[in-house]
């Protein structure tokens, strides 16, 4: 079998480079996790290695693991273990050693609006970008992020460029349909970004759902938590902390409930691409939001992914808007199996350049 480096830096990390891991086999790859021991500055997204192996060993897959200290340690890995490929999330930002080491050949996962985001700040001259910068493969999601990359950083590039999907979707395999009766699910972002109106307005809705007997689930962030004004809705409401990375639980409340909201989020991408409703909450005025969040809403194009048939921008009517878009009847339009999906997709094209 070819070996292929998969570089595992962190849980949040497990939602791109998972499902490549678990279908390098059924390509004729041997997978070599590269495993972070834990992620300098975001302890709380520390690898649980024993997890990892467990996922592997339980699927029965041909595999080897080494766990790393950072890039340098696993470039050296790689060079003992005489691997020469090796693919990680937006290698540009997360994997630049790799991207510079002569004869390593790398291959990028680009995951969503966060490798746009390194594209509008080589635009915007906050990286001092030179060619050695980009890995010699990016895979996108699809033709509007590939699009939208080349269209922000607007200059020559030595990269190839795919489409061929996202292994983020294909978590869904691995995900129970177990379907939670009249349910709604808040992924809660920042709340100092979002408007306070439409933060009144999300307290109505959650009153609305108790009246209503709709069960309101909200995925909170560790370091960020999500407070109500109104707190005898505590007791009305499920909260989710754990994030356990494949498949990761954010994948499983969007595709188990009715309805879910976000504030200009990628979950609206898989809502998308599921045909699941999603309902966006309205931002503060621009000038208060994060990088991040003024680039989602002002710098790419992606208006029309928050303003559809099925994705609603909403401040002030979220009642009005779940209701509507609860009486839609969506397609799901994904055929992925196990035998054809995105991270299968990637890892023939990835198979051909070894």
């Amino acid at each position: 079998m070819k070996k292929l480096g998969i570089v595992i830096q962190g849980t949040t990390f497990m939602k791109a480079m998972m499902p490549l891991a678990i279908f390098a086999n059924s390509v004729g790859v041997l997978p070599v996790l590269l495993l972070y021991r834990f992620r300098k500055g975001k302890t709380h997204d520390n690898l649980d290695h024993d997890r990892v192996y467990e996922i592997m060993k339980c699927m029965d897959l041909k595999f080897e693991a080494f766990i790393v200290s950072d890039e340098n340690d696993a470039l050296r890995i790689m060079r003992k273990e005489k691997i020469s490929n090796v693919v990680c999330q937006d290698a540009q930002h997360h994997g630049k050693v790799f991207c510079k080491t002569h004869g390593l050949n790398v291959f990028s996962i680009s995951v969503f609006f966060d490798t746009l985001h390194y594209a509008n700040r080589v635009r915007l001259n906050h990286i001092n970008y030179n060619h050695d910068m980009l890995p010699d493969a990016m895979y996108f999601p699809d033709k509007r992020f590939e699009n939208d990359f080349k269209r922000l950083m607007s200059r020559d590039m030595s990269c190839n460029f795919i489409s061929a999907g996202s292994p983020l979707f294909d978590h869904s395999l691995f995900i129970k349909k177990t379907p939670i009766d009249r349910s709604v699910c808040f992924l809660t972002t920042l709340q100092r970004l979002v408007d306070k109106t439409a933060q009144e307005d999300l307290e109505m809705f959650i009153d609305y759902c108790l009246k209503n007997k709709i069960q309101f689930i909200m995925k909170t962030k560790e370091k960020a938590p999500w407070k109500l004004k109104n707190k005898k809705l505590y007791s009305h409401v499920k909260i989710v902390k754990d994030e356990i990375g494949f498949p990761y639980t954010s994948l499983f409340l969007i595709l188990n409930t009715d309805i879910h909201i976000s504030s200009y989020s990628t979950s609206a991408c898989e809502s998308e691409y599921f045909g699941k409703p999603c309902i966006n909450l309205g931002s503060v005025e621009d000038k208060r939001l994060t990088y991040a969040v003024n680039s989602i809403k002002n710098e790419y194009n992606f208006n029309n992914l928050f303003n559809s048939q099925t994705c609603i921008t909403s401040r002030s009517n979220i009642i009005e808007a779940y209701e509507n878009l609860l009486s839609l009847k969506i397609e799901d339009k994904n055929n992925i199996t196990m035998v054809d999906n995105n991270s299968i997709r990637i890892l023939n094209d990835i198979s051909k350049r070894l």
